[in-house]
């Protein structure tokens, strides 16, 4: 399954001719080969050759990365030639990596490449090399040498990881890319996707990306998979490719596994979800990097057929995170953000700080890595508290659920109550929606749409940011959304907080977090 090494390096010069850059000669890269030790993963060749992970699976043909055996040769490509002519840029406030490439007319994993970086984030001040448009040329025929081979008949002994890097500094007002997420539609043609999460990586600089993957529409009858699980592999595929960690949010029950079909819910047998989550943490090992259990289980519409409650929820997940943990190596569990409504009826919803509770005292810390919240902020700016502090509100101002502030605070003093100071908040949804520049009604069910302009909307987000990065005990925050008013008949309760328009227009708030300092803290 493995290519040729030089298979690796046509490919590479095939790439910078598609880019139109002009050869000097035929390219020489630098290589080695690696015999793989037993027990020896791929993070820890990458570590010792100081290369990305993603380079060695692109430079060996790999596609599935379990499949990594003791006395296996791995080839390792140590460093780019000089044979491309490549102009330095020194990189200052503006434009970012993603913009520069753009420029060049080439994609930015060239740009990553002849650069020798590891992450698409380009800091102020760092020299990066770019293809020469101005001259251009035809590829010539390429005769690659052979790669370079241990004369030693020894077998190296593995070396250990090296230290953890220094803190990286950050800047105040900065942002740091490891605490950067943002969820978005990516079920979509490759050219599309492509872009949008080009757009995540390079342009926005975000670390992080949230899908939900809806298992009702995968999983169609039992054991049998739609063609929305290759609509899932290609995204899993492209997201690894640009460095970019991925949080998994699965809910939705098939109707073959469900007691009732109304709204949503949990299956009948719990064990048809972990089977389901196995059959994930298998496919995507080593390219997930968090699973969240379900979404929003506090309300009757996620959670129908089964008890509403934090005791039963903290069940369900128990099974999930056990499997989750023996399956995955690695993967991260994260609790359902739980959704802050101000209903405590017990049938359409449970308060989400009763709930929280429920779950805690159920053993919640027991079985998560990230505890998922949803600290929404309605219409109130998110540096407001409750009552009376909506900075001029109108409505959705009277109780602490519509608030961003308070609903952290809250949950953090719950944690404490409990005794949990190890498990950091995961914000894997929050925003503020805004109808402005949409030419759509406020919709019904959120009227406060209204109360927020565009750019208010872009202040919000970006200073909620940096709020929850100044908290030590706040892990990665998910903005909801990317990009759901780009569809046409969109919901306007969902598109209201999109950052993008049709076509990919960038609405105010995208253009301000574009525009944000944000710091790579993510590269050893």
């Amino acid at each position: 399954m493995y290519r040729k090494w030089w298979v690796f390096v046509i490919g590479v010069l095939f790439i910078f001719g598609l880019g139109e850059v002009r050869l000097q000669a035929a390219p020489h890269i630098q290589s080695t080969i690696h015999i793989v030790q037993p027990d020896e993963t791929w993070e820890e060749i990458a570590w010792r050759y100081g290369v990305s992970v993603d380079l060695l699976f692109r430079s060996n043909g790999v596609v599935n990365p379990a499949l990594l055996t003791p006395g296996q040769q791995v080839f390792i490509p140590r460093q780019w030639g000089n044979s491309v002519i490549l102009q330095p840029y020194v990189m200052g406030a503006a434009p970012s990596l993603y913009r520069l490439a753009a420029t060049s007319g080439v994609s930015p994993s060239v740009v990553m490449l002849a650069s020798a970086m590891r992450r698409p984030v380009a800091v102020p001040g760092q020299v990066v090399y770019v293809p020469d448009m101005q001259q251009v040329a035809m590829l010539p025929t390429v005769t690659p040498s052979a790669p370079v081979v241990p004369t030693s008949t020894e077998t190296p002994s593995p070396t250990a990881f090296p230290p953890s890097p220094a803190p990286v500094e950050i800047p105040e007002g900065a942002l740091r890319r490891s605490l950067l997420g943002i969820q978005g539609h990516f079920l979509v043609p490759d050219e599309t996707r492509n872009t949008l999460l080009d757009m995540v990586a390079y342009d926005l600089q975000f670390g992080w990306v949230k899908i939900q993957v809806d298992w009702s529409l995968i999983e169609y009858a039992p054991g049998q998979y739609s063609s929305i699980l290759d609509e899932l592999d290609l995204f899993m595929d492209d997201a690894l490719h640009r460095g970019l960690s991925v949080l998994l949010s699965v809910a939705k029950t098939p109707d073959w596994a469900r007691p009732t079909t109304e709204e949503d819910g949990p299956p009948a047998d719990y064990r048809t979800y972990y089977e389901f989550l196995r059959f994930l943490a298998l496919r995507y090992k080593y390219r997930i990097q968090a699973i969240e259990v379900w979404n929003e289980p506090n309300l009757r519409r996620e959670w129908n057929g089964a008890p509403l409650s934090g005791a039963e929820y903290v069940a369900f997940l128990a099974g999930a995170s056990d499997v989750i943990h023996r399956e995955g190596e690695g993967i991260l569990v994260i609790s359902a953000g739980l959704a802050p409504t101000g209903i405590n009826d017990g049938v359409i919803a449970i308060d989400d700080r009763v709930y929280f509770r429920e779950m805690y005292a159920a053993g919640l810390a027991n079985y998560v890595d990230g505890v998922g919240i949803h600290p929404y902020g309605w219409a109130n700016p998110p540096w407001a508290q409750c009552c009376g502090d909506s900075g001029g509100v109108p409505s959705h101002n009277e109780h602490p659920s519509f608030y961003f502030l308070n609903t952290v605070q809250d949950y953090r003093a719950i944690q404490l109550e409990y005794g949990d100071t190890e498990h950091q908040l995961w914000a894997t949804e929050f925003g503020w929606g805004s109808v402005d520049g949409l030419d759509i009604p406020s919709p019904e069910d959120a009227p406060f749409f209204v109360y927020t302009d565009d750019n208010e909307q872009g202040n919000y987000i970006l200073e909620a940011f940096r709020m929850g990065q100044g908290w030590d005990y706040m892990g990665p925050m998910f903005l909801w959304n990317l990009n759901i008013a780009m569809f046409p008949g969109y919901e306007p309760n969902q598109g209201g907080y999109s950052l993008l328009y049709g076509n990919f227009q960038p609405r105010p708030a995208y253009t301000l977090l574009r525009d944000a300092q944000v710091v790579d803290d993510t590269a050893p």
